[in-house]
């Protein structure tokens, strides 16, 4: 009988850990699960370089490939109706592999003239090209990252962003085409403004790079005269897309909206730019 009684005690005890093992492995399953959901984004072919991307992507040689273009669509009917910022379109290229973004007046919309374009890189760091009076290219290299008391207004970005944002139960695709272009999925968020404590919805969506110097680029640049208020360099989390706000203010309505992630093929060769 006592070899009995232990014979069926390893077994409970064998039954116990086979269903143990079972639990952790369901676990370390759901946690790679997650993980995987995590890079998605990531591996995606939308972030990845091609052989072709690889081959006409040479900055140290001057040489810049972009294979997106980003579009918003905007209006502000407090501006008057023959303002180019009162409706239209705004458009930025994109090397998504890298982050960098490519802005140009043609599709832009920025109002320096001399300016003839500006690549922003995640890091911070820019390259500005001019035509100058007499038909002479120069650029002009910087970091966004160096407006002023940066660190300081930095540090206040997580309690501002905890304070100022409430995330809503509402999420949404933008870019939708029969193109098979990508989309993205933007989260709902509510913003209170701190002086007078209106209130604005934007739709958030997190990439795989920083998109603070490209908030930031409307306070280093402040005669570029961009149509979108692109002023959340200190608010967002670093790698945060504003992919749509809508705003009412004294019965008027402001807002932007992504409208496309296209697929383009931007060559820029700034060699002639000293």
């Amino acid at each position: 009988m006592k070899n009995n009684y232990w014979i069926v005690f390893v077994f409970i005890i064998g039954v116990f850990a086979c269903k143990n093992n079972s639990s952790n492995d369901e676990k370390n399953e759901e946690e790679n699960v997650g993980l995987k959901k995590k890079k998605v984004l990531v591996e995606s072919p939308q972030w990845v370089a091609t052989a072709y991307r690889n081959e006409n992507w040479k900055p140290s040689q001057g040489q810049y490939f972009f294979s997106e273009m980003w579009t918003w669509t905007f209006h502000n009917e407090m501006l008057a109706s023959d303002d180019p910022r009162h409706k239209g379109e705004m458009s930025i290229y994109v090397d998504p592999p890298s982050g960098t973004i490519l802005l140009t007046r043609p599709d832009t919309k920025y109002q320096d003239e001399m300016l003839d374009w500006l690549i922003i890189e995640p890091s911070g760091k820019y390259i500005a090209g001019y035509t100058g009076e007499h038909g002479d290219f120069e650029k002009i290299e910087g970091d966004m990252t160096k407006v002023k008391d940066f660190r300081m207004r930095l540090s206040h970005q997580k309690n501002d962003f905890e304070k100022y944002f409430k995330q809503k139960e509402t999420q949404k695709i933008f870019g939708a085409n029969k193109y098979n272009n990508p989309t993205i999925e933007g989260q709902a968020y509510e913003m209170t403004f701190e002086k007078t404590n209106d209130k604005t919805v934007l739709y958030l969506a997190e990439l795989p790079f920083s998109l603070r110097p490209f908030y930031l680029v409307a306070e280093a640049y402040t005669e570029l005269g961009l149509p979108l208020k692109l002023d959340y360099g200190f608010l967002l989390p670093d790698n945060y897309l504003v992919l749509s706000e809508d705003y009412q203010h004294q019965g008027k309505s402001i807002g932007y909206q992504l409208s496309s992630f296209s697929a383009a093929e931007y060559f820029l060769n700034i060699e002639k730019y000293k």
